[in-house]
């Protein structure tokens, strides 16, 4: 949710054993435009002091109350480096500060924060020591320790809000007025302008007999990280249900993220469904069949595009054997195809698989699909990836796989070229 700096001032920071002070001001790195320290005056305990707190601390806000807890104790904030908030903060002090409180560096990773997009991925013991996340931000912070060695003297980029606040606009026809306050998201501390990133909503994959959203954190953090609202969603799978329920499962959450995607600083006329393999079908289907999301009193116009990676489109008769009972094979449903539902009045679409594939066949499936719907008029954008096979596919939203196939850059350039159309 979007907060106004001037609602945050006067803000409570609660400690771990007690009351800290209150927020004065906001540091806000210019390059990322997302705020990297709070500035709170101490009070009496510690001489009306100001200090930084890192929104990487903070825990989950009361909002009721005007306080923001924080994971330190007041004897680490009265040990903290000194820093002049009436200066910029160098980035030699930021590697001070860093290096008082034990966390990784804020730059150096490809997200907002590190390699993530939150502040709290990167508070030390985050899913505990030794798990992959922390071995993965220990990394990152060793690079960014190299680079920082290396622009010690560097301007960090960093800029008071308070002290922005009384900056004028000027547009290209003349004198706007002046900043009077920023909107930050409550969850990445990023300063927003409301509700205009584009929103994905994943379906995975797994015959529709497996899968859990849990297990696709990284495609969420992936798409974050270049300005996109993700949501993962759950549906049910076989054996607790058959053809078609699942496909009402996925309408009702796709319906959910377009109501929900203001709070989440989404734009509902950016909505865009996207999944893979069996999760491909499931988004084929809602972007191409409008039964699914008539249902839920929607239609797919509402749709800025879908995304469908190593998807069965035209699979019948079934071979595989975890995905023909969910089919009733060999007494498939009418209608449960959607090759045939290809036509003219389909979103805007990125298709994209391996070419090695041996689960799905992108021939049959993607490139077929893509020819019909483009002799329809349809805009569409195909990718066929020749290192990729069906589950690199997917997998080159992480990390390590990035450098097989740029199948996350070309589903960004997607989803973040839908302004354009």
């Amino acid at each position: 949710m979007l907060r106004s700096t001037k609602d945050l001032e006067n803000y409570a920071i609660g400690a771990t054993d007690g009351g800290i002070g209150h927020v004065k001001d906001f540091y806000f790195d210019d390059a990322a435009w997302t705020v990297r320290y709070l500035v709170v005056e101490t009070g009496a305990w510690l001489l009306s002091r100001r200090v930084l707190v890192s929104p990487i601390a903070i825990g989950e806000p009361n909002w009721k109350e005007k306080m923001l807890p924080v994971a330190i104790s007041k004897e680490q904030v009265k040990n903290s480096p000194d820093i002049d908030t009436q200066k910029p903060v160098s980035r030699q002090h930021e590697i001070e500060y860093a290096g008082h409180y034990g966390y990784p560096y804020y730059w150096g990773g490809d997200g907002l924060w590190g390699g993530g997009p939150y502040p709290n991925l990167m508070l030390p013991g985050y899913e505990g020591f030794g798990s992959s996340q922390a071995a993965r931000m220990e990394a990152e912070s060793a690079y960014a320790k190299t680079q920082a060695a290396l622009h010690r003297d560097d301007d960090p980029h960093l800029r008071s809000c308070n002290e922005v606040a009384s900056y004028h606009l000027h547009a290209t026809d003349g004198d706007i007025g002046h900043v009077q306050g920023m909107l930050i998201d409550d969850k990445s501390w990023a300063i927003r302008p409301g509700g205009s990133y584009p929103v994905v909503v994943f379906f995975y994959g797994g015959s529709w007999n497996d899968g859990a959203r849990a297990d696709y954190r990284f495609i969420g953090e992936a798409l974050a990280s270049r300005g996109i609202v993700t949501m993962v969603a759950d549906y049910r799978l076989y054996p607790q249900v058959r053809y078609p329920d699942f496909l009402a499962d996925c309408a009702r959450a796709l319906v959910w993220a377009r109501r929900a995607a203001s709070a989440y600083s989404g734009d509902p006329r950016r909505l865009f469904v996207m999944g893979h393999s069996s999760g491909a079908y499931n988004a084929a289907m809602l972007a191409l069949d409008p039964r699914w999301l008539a249902a839920e009193g929607m239609t797919p116009s509402v749709l800025a595009g879908w995304i469908g990676l190593a998807g069965p489109y035209d699979f019948l008769p079934i071979t595989n054997v975890k995905a023909q009972p969910v089919f009733n094979h060999p007494d498939y449903p009418a209608g449960s195809q959607p090759l045939a539902y290809a036509s003219g009045a389909a979103p805007r679409t990125f298709l994209g698989a391996g070419t090695t594939d041996d689960v799905v066949n992108p021939q049959r499936n993607t490139r077929q699909l893509a020819d019909t719907l483009r002799a329809a008029g349809v805009p569409v954008v195909l990718k066929l990836y020749p290192r990729a096979n069906h589950y690199t596919l997917i997998g080159a939203f992480a990390r390590p796989l990035r450098m097989l196939e740029p199948v996350l850059e070309d589903v960004v350039a997607f989803v973040l070229g839908d302004a354009a159309q």
